[in-house]
């Protein structure tokens, strides 16, 4: 029989706590982790169900994105917090269930023809020129996030990325606000943009 060695529980809550610490990184430059493009709501429901759409990018040069959260609230025409009328809640968790590869959009495929709800993407300056190849974006969305006519705009809040690796990343509200962006989509006309490059 070996001997049998203690392992002070001290030691093991610090290697829990050490642990949880690496699992959740702050990133120092969160426009290298995601790309977030074209944040809406969409017209109420005859309910007042309000849908939330956007397009988010992996710019991770290696690692897959296995989960993705994100955290909205949503607000009014005179920018005042508003919350759902079924269950009063403001704040909301958006889940995106992945493999996302590295590069690539939520919902992105190797397949050279565009897939089902995709939009054509065609980035351009403040001018109307074109300042790139245009591409397919994937648009994801939510729907009946809450239930409330006087919602128009949703702001995200916080972002947090799990990758298949184990690894996790956590983006609050003023790295979150670097990731958003607002070109003009060449099948809406730029519809969509204006608050959120604001």
């Amino acid at each position: 029989m070996s001997p049998t060695h203690a392992v002070p529980v001290s030691a093991l809550l610090l290697l829990v706590v050490a642990g949880s610490r690496l699992e959740s990184q702050t990133p120092k430059d969160p426009t290298r982790v995601i790309w977030i493009e074209n944040v809406r709501t969409l017209e109420p429901n005859s309910a007042g169900g309000v849908e939330v759409r956007f397009a988010w990018r992996n710019l991770s040069p290696t690692k897959i994105v296995k989960y993705a959260w994100f955290d909205v609230i949503p607000y009014n025409a005179v920018n005042d917090r508003v919350a759902s009328e079924i269950g009063r809640k403001v704040l909301a968790t958006l889940e995106s269930v992945g493999p996302v590869a590295p590069g690539h959009w939520d919902g992105e495929v190797d397949d050279p023809g565009p897939p089902r709800e995709s939009i054509l993407w065609v980035p351009k300056d403040t001018t109307g020129n074109t300042t790139g190849a245009a591409a397919y974006m994937f648009d994801e969305g939510w729907g009946d996030v809450w239930y409330n006519s006087e919602i128009v705009r949703v702001e995200i809040r916080r972002v947090r990325i799990q990758y298949i690796d184990g690894s996790r990343v956590t983006i609050e509200r003023s790295g979150v606000k670097k990731t958003l962006h607002c070109h003009e989509w060449s099948e809406l006309q730029g519809a969509f943009c204006g608050e959120a490059d604001k």
